[in-house]
This record gives C-alpha cells, structure tokens and sequence, in this order.
C-alpha cells in the first residue's frame, strides 16, 4: 500500500510539470531523471529524496512558493503521523486531503458534534469559524461521481444550532438532499446509543486501491496517520457506530423532521 504523502507529492509534481509545460522527456534531458523512475514518483509508487524533488522542482522553474509547499511534502516522509499545527503545513495537509478524496474509492466519516466539512454549506463554515481548516465543500472537492461516501453523526449534531435557524435550516435540507444521492449514505446515531468510539473524536477515513489513511481532526490541529493498526482502529470503530445508528432511511426522516421543527419555529417567531 502506497505512502499518502508519496501520493501527495507525485500528483504535485505532476501538475506542476505540466503547468510549466514539460513533457517527461523534456523533464529528463533537463534534470538528467531516469523516466521511469519520475513516472513512478508520479504515480506515487515511490518517494523522492528531497534533493531529487528540488532537482525538478528547479528545472520546471517553479515559484518560490510553489518550490516551497512542495519541497515541504518530502520532509519527513518516513513519519508515520503527520501531524499539522501551522498554517503552512494546515495548508499542506488540506492540498494532500484534496488530492486523496479525489482519487478515493471509499470515504468514511465519523461526527459526533459537528458538520463534516465536505458537507457544510458555506454560512455553516462561516458561523463555525475557526472549527475547521478551510476544507472544501463536497460541492467543490473534485471527488470523482463513483466514490462512495459514508457519514455517521451523531444525533445532536442537526440539534445543535450554529448560525442562526436560516443556517441551519440550509445546512439541514443539503444533508437530506446529499442523502439522496446514490453514492452517498448518511446516517444518525441516537442519543440513546450510549458511549461510542466517535465520542473521542472526529476522523475521516479515506480509502482506494492505492493507500489507506486517517485524519484525525482537533480544535488547534490536524493529524495524518497511515500506520496499519490506526487505520485497522478507525475502521473497526466506525463500522460499530455504522451498527447502532439508524439507517439511511430512518436517519433521512430525522433530518428531515428537525428541518420542519425549525421551520416552524420561524413561524412562531
């Protein structure tokens, strides 16, 4: 199974070959690269030394700013938790999940108190600043059609108020709409369940063919872990809380019935 961050950083210097038009022959009379071997660093199949990365990242004459965010990929590559406490590496980590859910054939996510953010509307976003690290929206992420998304929240999670009820009632009916579509499976867990593995924290666990990797997310960070027994742990916990939640279907009659408690709420008021 593929290093994430090997993934990262192929698809990263892929894009960047290619905005400053270089072919792979191109690339290799110029840094003196063997081509299977760039193709490979490409497809995420192996890592690059730092010192190689650089070497194309010259060639290609990228930006400062672009040789830095990607330099910044092959640095500590052999860790397996990646753990983001800086607005660079939040940055880094948010252009890695970008990358990931793209090519993802299985995404799960675990909520207990809050909107996932590939769910969230953006005045959702906006009223829970500062809870999240400017994720892209589902709307926007680039996540291919056929990836298969499971979410599971907890049930106060569509009780909990952040906005106003106009924001909520948004947020709400885009839950129920998404949980509508085939691909995409959202379900709620009652507050009856008792304790639950998800009640110690968020995670999203993304999956494909390629690699298997965990983001555990926190108030003031972001953690990266591709380790076998994490991610083994994540999804041990997450199929449990899949097992005492409601169904799709119950669960989309849920959100459905708090949209209309607050519409009516509105009314009221």
């Amino acid at each position: 199974m593929r290093d994430p961050r090997a993934v990262l950083l192929g698809a990263e210097l892929r894009r960047v070959r290619i905005a400053n038009s270089f072919s792979i022959r191109r690339t290799c009379e110029v840094t003196h690269v063997d081509p299977a071997m760039l193709s490979r660093w490409e497809c995420g199949e192996r890592m690059p030394s730092s010192e190689h990365v650089a070497r194309l990242l010259m060639g290609y004459r990228a930006d400062k700013i672009t040789y830095n965010q990607v330099i910044g990929y092959s640095r500590n590559v052999n860790d397996r938790l990646w753990t983001a406490k800086t607005d660079i590496e939040r940055e880094q980590q948010n252009a890695a999940m970008g990358v990931f859910e793209c090519v993802a054939s299985e995404i799960s996510i675990m909520a207990p108190i809050s909107i996932p953010c590939l769910l969230r509307t953006s005045d959702y976003s906006n009223a829970a600043d500062g809870l999240d690290f400017n994720r892209w929206p589902l709307k926007s992420s680039g996540m291919d059609a056929d990836t298969k998304l499971f979410v599971v929240l907890g049930q106060a999670v569509i009780h909990q108020q952040v906005g106003n009820s106009a924001v909520m009632i948004e947020q709400l009916r885009r839950l129920v709409a998404l949980s509508e579509l085939p691909s995409v499976d959202i379900r709620i867990i009652p507050f009856t369940s008792g304790w639950y593995a998800g009640m110690e924290g968020a995670f999203e666990l993304v999956e494909s063919n390629r690699f298997e990797a965990v983001l555990m997310e926190t108030r003031t960070s972001l953690s990266w872990t591709h380790d076998r027994d994490a991610v083994d742990m994540a999804r041990e916990d997450f199929d449990n809380a899949k097992a005492i939640a409601f169904n799709a279907a119950t669960s989309r009659k849920i959100i459905t019935g708090a949209v209309a408690h607050l519409e009516r709420q509105q009314c009221k008021g």
